[in-house]
């Protein structure tokens, strides 16, 4: 997934992440906490920001030995199926992605760092599982071991990194102090057929929902098949300074150019910015403004009813996991549907095969 989040010199340092699966906005100011010493390596100042944990070696595979020649998402799973309540309404049409843990299948997404000019290197510092077994090895079998990366670019004072994780691959930007740019160009190169369009945070049983019906903000994207099927996403940015404080962050999409703004004055450096990009891992399920309008009736006041958003799943394993969910979640699951209705929304959940689920509102006309 392009799915969930997240987005980085003086004597401390910055990291910023480009996640393709689904994370909240930044919106920390600058503060006055005193900084942590500072980071030894790139490698250490991605360990500070606590990602470490979520890298899974060999889910992503590199095109060449720099972050410019691209890193391809390869998804895996069965190819996508649809079902629709009302077949003579392309408005009102339920679209799943089954994924599995098969043979990879599927689109392949690339995204690449065109100011990553240097071989990549695996972090001599990572301890295992990260590290590979060799400390001399070509860069591609050493990602493909290790699950981590880091390259030199020529912006100033910034340094890059990717991290293969379960659903996709986060590409990460170090910033190592004031003088580094605000803004980190990705290039994506889409599947054949799809494209891009705008999501506001991702949310699941353990996020705060808003209080009110404001406007929440876009933040990332869904990628979205020539069938109107979500096939994955880009998760909203992040971006944490040395002492672990968020820093306001952006993106900005002008053709197959993803720009990752980060407003670092002031950070404690160095201050790790990322977008993370998820393809074809979870089972992907879209309501399309119809059945959104219609399914929140069906919910209308008694959260109870939010079993109505699981009735007309059509992939069985999903439908099963929604009919798991009891109380809050149900009650969360019928919030976001009833809100996404006010606006004029499309919702997009996503399931593991497990009662786990992630949901994301987009496309809205109000």
């Amino acid at each position: 997934m392009f799915r969930r989040r997240p987005l980085a010199v003086s004597a401390i340092s910055a990291v910023v992440a480009l996640s393709l699966l689904g994370a909240t906005e930044a919106t920390a100011v600058p503060h006055t906490t005193a900084p942590k010493a500072a980071a030894a390596t790139t490698y250490d100042a991605i360990e500070n920001t606590g990602v470490l944990k979520e890298t899974v070696a060999g889910s992503s595979v590199l095109r060449g030995d720099s972050l410019a020649d691209g890193v391809t998402v390869v998804p895996q799973g069965t190819p996508v199926t649809q079902s629709s309540q009302s077949p003579d309404d392309p408005e009102t049409s339920v679209v799943a992605s089954s994924s599995g843990t098969g043979t990879p299948s599927g689109p392949t997404l690339t995204v690449a760092l065109p100011a990553s000019t240097s071989k990549l290197s695996v972090p001599s510092t990572a301890t295992p599982p990260f590290a590979p077994p060799r400390t001399e090895i070509e860069p591609r079998e050493g990602f493909e071991r290790s699950g981590m990366a880091t390259a030199a670019t020529n912006m100033k004072q910034t340094e890059a990194a990717v991290q293969s994780v379960q659903d996709g691959v986060r590409m990460m930007t170090v910033i190592k102090g004031p003088d580094a740019p605000k803004d980190t160009r990705y290039t994506l190169n889409l599947p054949a057929g799809t494209h891009l369009e705008e999501a506001s945070p991702s949310y699941d049983a353990d996020s705060a929902m808003p209080e009110d019906d404001s406007d929440v903000p876009m933040t990332g994207y869904v990628i979205v098949g020539a069938d109107d099927a979500v096939l994955g996403e880009i998760e909203a940015p992040w971006a944490k300074d040395a002492n672990g404080k968020s820093v306001p962050t952006h993106y900005t999409l002008d053709g197959n150019q993803l720009t990752q703004t980060v407003d670092h004055a002031g950070a404690a450096y160095p201050v790790v910015a990322d977008p993370t990009v998820s393809l074809g891992w979870w089972i992907y399920v879209r309501w399309s403004r119809g059945e959104v309008k219609s399914v929140q009736h069906k919910i209308g006041g008694g959260v109870a009813a939010a079993t109505a958003v699981c009735q007309v799943i059509p992939n069985s394993v999903a439908k099963n996991a929604c009919l798991a969910l009891s109380g809050y979640t149900l009650v969360h699951l019928g919030t976001v549907f009833v809100r996404a209705a006010k606006k004029k929304c499309k919702v997009e959940v996503k399931w593991a095969y497990s009662p786990v689920y992630r949901t994301r509102i987009y496309a809205c006309r109000s």
